[in-house]
C-alpha cells in the first residue's frame, strides 16, 4: 500500500510535467571561464542552511532576451543585477563553496534553442564518499517562450534518501 501512497502521486505530477508549455534548455561545460563577459545578473540559490545541498549559482545575461527565474519562493534565492563578470563568478564561487563536503565546482554555458549561451550554471560538486556521488543535483531549464526561462532545482533522488533516510539509501536500494 506504501508503493501507491507514493507512485499515484508521482504519476499525476509527471503526467501534468509532460503536457507543459516550453523548451528544455541544455546546457554545456564551459572550458575557458574567461569566455564569461558583460554585465550579468548574479542568481544565489539555495544556501538557506549549514547544509543545505541544494545551492548552487547562475549568471544570468544583462540586456539579452532571456530572463532566469528560479521555480521556488523568493526566501529561497537571492538576486544581485548589474555585475561585472569577474565579480559575479567570484561572488558565485564563493557562495556555493561554504558546505563541509564541498569539493570543486564546474561552469556550463545554458544553451538557448538556436545553441547560444544565455546565462551560465556554477554547480558545486561534493566528496563522493558523503553522498555517493560528486553531483547531488538535478537541475532543468524550461523557456517559456516569452523571455523567461524556468530553473527546476531539486536534489536526486538516491541522494535525497541517503539525507533525509537513514543514511544508507544507496545501499539497501531505498527500501525501508
Amino acid at each position: 500500500m506504501k508503493f501507491l501512497t507514493v507512485l499515484l502521486p508521482l504519476l499525476i505530477i509527471c503526467n501534468g510535467c509532460l503536457y507543459t508549455k516550453g523548451a528544455m534548455l541544455k546546457t554545456s561545460v564551459l572550458n575557458n571561464e574567461a569566455d564569461i563577459g558583460g554585465e550579468l545578473r548574479l542568481i544565489m540559490y539555495g544556501g538557506n542552511y549549514l547544509e543545505d545541498l541544494e545551492t548552487l549559482a547562475f549568471l544570468d545575461i544583462e540586456g539579452d532576451e532571456y530572463e532566469y527565474i528560479p521555480y521556488a519562493p523568493d526566501f529561497f534565492y537571492e538576486i544581485e543585477t548589474h555585475i561585472g563578470a569577474e565579480e559575479a563568478l567570484h561572488k558565485a564561487k564563493e557562495f556555493i563553496g561554504f558546505h563541509g563536503a564541498y569539493s570543486h565546482y564546474s561552469v556550463k554555458g545554458i544553451l538557448n534553442e538556436k545553441g547560444n549561451i544565455t546565462g551560465y550554471e556554477i554547480r558545486p560538486y561534493y566528496m563522493p564518499l558523503i553522498y555517493g556521488e560528486p553531483d547531488v543535483l538535478e537541475v532543468y531549464y524550461r523557456s517559456e517562450g516569452n523571455g523567461k526561462v524556468l530553473i527546476y532545482v531539486t536534489l536526486k533522488s538516491s541522494v535525497e534518501r541517503i539525507v533525509e533516510g537513514d543514511g544508507f539509501g544507496h545501499l539497501n536500494g531505498g527500501y525501508d
